[in-house]
């Protein structure tokens, strides 16, 4: 890892072993290591296209480099520093074993002077990678000077060891085991003859194999690879280097990470505490969401290779509606913003003055409990404030003031300005201590306007709706499924012991990761399908399958604990226009003079009565359009009108009945009554319509309005019974019941008092028409 303070650049030598124990058995070892070299090269192509890597091959039948007259030999430089490109990735599967000795001193040697000579005075990050099993002879006479000229250069060293011990206190027993079945060959014995010696050892060397990592299969290290791996370990830990396993290098490197953003502010200014107090910060992002790249457009017109086709940009024209073929010039182009029906112009000066800006600053507003400000109010990217660098008395100031809210568990209300000529923000400030640093976590708040109130069904103990209510035997299964599934848990740490599962910064994005993937795949083979999502990216990104195994018996104790019916799905809600809702309303041109007949205007347009609710939030249910006014309340966001727009409901169901001329008004009353069943259900208030349609019955049935009740048997519209919400106290067989079985009557009323009442009714609006 490199410093944020370091450049951005980086020098890259990758040494390669191609000697001849890297050819041992199938020739695995060689085939693993140019994965790893091809996926560090995939990597740099993805995320670090500027910085520049080599490569150089030791073992080689050959020699080519610069330092081959004094004596490094058997040392091929296959690729001089340079920008990595597709063809440099292609030419890895070209390389093959050359059988020769392999002495990875000389090797660093001469990657260190490629680095030198090319970097010269300029300021870039160096880096050497060495992949090698360290089966080949080596001559330590240099190792002083190596590790010397390393700390001087300021390069770092990672070591990626193929079939190396995974624990280095095990190389000891390894030892005596291959000392006691070795030949009693010299030290000086080439690579050949020890990699021999090793194959015929004895079977109890095979016991220090099952530590050595997985990257080829297992097999037993000779007395010379063990001293070569303790030598590399000792020049990594001299340098601040690392060796790692090739298996672990394979399983990080194929996982193509986000790109390295450099350390910028994105705020430097000063904390104004009542305009009499300033204390100097400097603001960084915390977090910030990172996007999908953009595909680069490219023009296929024109003949050529894909690397070679000529960029196309975008251009855009403005047309004239009732005149296709009239081209408006973007001066002519003039912003309205619609003010009811008028559409209110804005020119281009008006336009920058129509947003509200302020100039840079952070200004503090007051302090408030932490549990004041929710979780869920926090809105876009988190930035950290820390002080400036060398700053004594602001970080003591920042440092005082952190930890003073920390103990009192409180936090800061700013007003925010990131940028001059930009918006201000409402923010919260909150302590953030680390062993290394202090700081002050800023997230933004939300205005009035930003906030979404939704009603929801009361979900807390209430003797109105006692189903609600969880029983002791519910809470203690939810309980156990929680405990069961806890990801603080779920996984291990470096040293085996449970910890933490799904850490964010181990947990990569699954549509970027496949985005990668699948750049990677076609630019190695264009011709071929896209391949489908990695499983080791499909493994985090999704349940774990051993954690839910685990927790099976929770996971069923919690499914029996609850009885869970899948809700019927709902039906569209048919748009009723003004025009469609008046069809059945009384007809009164019959009963007016023909000069005081209303004349229709057909040019006007057609309005929705959701329309109209939306310009005005509906309070009141009407008699022209009930159903809608009534459905209108129900969804109404900024206020609980369910218990109201029933309540009105039933009155205006009354009203209709009784005031209908005949049956005029029937029809709508009808339609009004299975509306409000349907909302009942839904909202899960059944005893109110229960109740309500008694009300009726007794009303009606067998009276003077008997036909509306014959309207309601016909429709089938009966109690609501437990088979549609859990909170009715009516039974299936009591719902069905219902319509059959006679309600008890009162005396009937004469039939001339009726028809007497009925005339009244008429006249009296006859009376009021004209």
């Amino acid at each position: 890892q490199t410093s944020p303070s370091m450049a951005g650049k980086e020098a890259v030598v990758l040494l390669l072993d191609v000697g001849a124990s890297m050819c041992e058995g199938d020739g695995d070892r060689l085939a693993f290591a140019q994965k790893t070299i091809s996926k560090l090269i995939e990597s740099k192509l993805l995320f670090k296209p500027k910085h520049e890597i080599g490569l150089v091959l030791f073992g080689t039948q050959g020699t080519q480099n610069e330092l081959q007259d004094h004596g490094y030999e058997n040392i091929t430089v296959w690729q001089e520093l340079s920008t990595p490109s597709l063809e440099m990735l292609r030419r890895i599967e070209e390389i093959a074993p050359e059988r020769a000795n392999a002495d990875f001193v000389d090797a660093l040697i001469v990657g260190m002077d490629m680095l030198i000579k090319h970097v010269g005075t300029k300021k870039y990050v160096k880096r050497i990678f060495l992949v090698t099993d360290a089966g080949g002879e080596v001559n330590d006479d240099d190792l002083t000077t190596v590790v010397d000229q390393f700390n001087k250069m300021d390069a770092a060293l990672n070591v990626i060891g193929i079939d190396f011990a995974s624990d280095p206190d095990d190389e000891d027993d390894a030892d005596e085991n291959t000392a006691s079945s070795s030949s009693s060959s010299s030290s000086s014995s080439s690579s050949s003859s020890s990699s021999s010696s090793a194959s015929t050892s004895s079977t109890s060397t095979s016991s220090s194999s099952s530590s050595s990592s997985s990257c080829s299969s297992r097999r037993v290290r000779s007395e010379q690879k063990i001293r070569n791996e303790a030598l590399l370990r000792n020049i990594a830990g001299q340098v601040n280097g690392m060796v790692v396993p090739c298996s672990e290098a394979i399983q990080l490197l194929s996982v193509f990470h986000s790109k390295t953003v450099l350390q910028r502010t994105v705020f430097r200014g000063e904390l104004n505490i009542g305009g009499c107090t300033r204390i100097p910060m400097w603001s960084y992002a915390k977090t910030m969401e990172n996007k999908l790249p953009s595909l680069k457009k490219r023009s296929r017109a024109v003949e050529g290779s894909d690397d070679a086709l000529p960029a196309v940009r975008m251009e855009r024209t403005y047309h004239s509606l009732a005149d296709p073929e009239l081209v408006i010039e973007q001066d002519d182009i003039q912003k309205g913003y619609r003010y009811g029906r008028t559409l209110v112009p804005f020119s281009k000066v008006d336009e920058s003055l129509l947003k509200y800006t302020a100039d840079k600053g952070l200004d503090l507003i007051g302090f408030t409990r932490a549990a004041r400000v929710p979780r869920q109010h926090f809105m876009t990217n988190v930035e950290i404030f820390v002080p400036p660098p060398d700053d004594q008395a602001a970080a003591r100031a920042m440092t005082a003031l952190v930890r003073a809210l920390q103990e009192l568990k409180m936090v800061a209300i700013v007003r925010y300005v990131k940028r001059n000529r930009s918006e201000p923000q409402m923010g919260v400030l909150m302590p953030h201590i680390k062993s290394e640093y202090v700081g002050l976590l800023y997230a933004r708040l939300p205005f009035a306007e930003d906030l979404r109130h939704y009603p929801f069904t009361s979900l807390g103990r209430s003797a109105k709706q006692p189903s609600k209510v969880p029983t002791s035997e519910q809470l203690d299964a939810a309980e156990r499924l929680i405990k069961e599934l806890d990801l603080s848990v779920a996984g291990t740490d470096e040293f085996g012991d449970p910890g933490e599962a799904l850490k964010p910064k181990n947990t990569f994005n699954p549509v970027l990761q496949h985005f990668y993937q699948c750049v990677r795949h076609r630019a190695m083979n264009p011709d071929t399908p896209l391949p489908p999502l990695d499983p080791m990216i499909a493994e985090y990104s999704n349940p774990d399958k051993r954690l839910f195994s685990k927790a099976k018996d929770a996971i069923d104790g919690f499914q029996n604990a609850f009885h869970f019916v899948r809700a019927p799905p709902k039906t569209d809600a048919v748009r009723t226009f003004w025009s469609e809702a008046l069809v059945n309303d009384i007809q009164l041109d019959s009963y007016m003079p023909s000069s005081k007949k209303q004349k229709s205007d057909d040019s006007e347009e057609s309005l929705t009565v959701a329309s109209l609710a939306s310009l005005s939030g509906v309070s009141t249910i009407g008699t022209v359009t009930p159903v809608e006014d009534f459905q209108a309340m129900l969804c109404r966001r900024d206020a609980d009108l369910v218990d109201t727009a029933l309540k009105q409901m039933k009155e205006r169901i009354y009203q209709l009945v009784n005031d209908s001329i005949q049956d005029q008004l029937y029809n709508k009353a009808l339609s009004c009554v299975q509306c409000m069943r349907e909302a009942c259900v839904q909202e899960e208030e059944p005893d109110q319509f229960n109740e309500f349609l008694r009300d009726l019955r007794q009303a009606y049935e067998d009276k003077r309005r008997d036909q509306f009740w014959s309207l309601i048997e016909a429709a089938r519209i009966t109690l609501i019974s437990t088979d549609e919400t859990s909170e009715s106290s009516v039974s299936p067989a009591e719902a069905a019941e219902f319509l059959t079985s006679k309600a008890m009557t009162t005396e009937p009323e004469p039939e001339s008092d009726k028809e007497e009442e009925e005339t009244d009714d008429v006249d009296d609006l006859l009376d009021m028409l004209e």
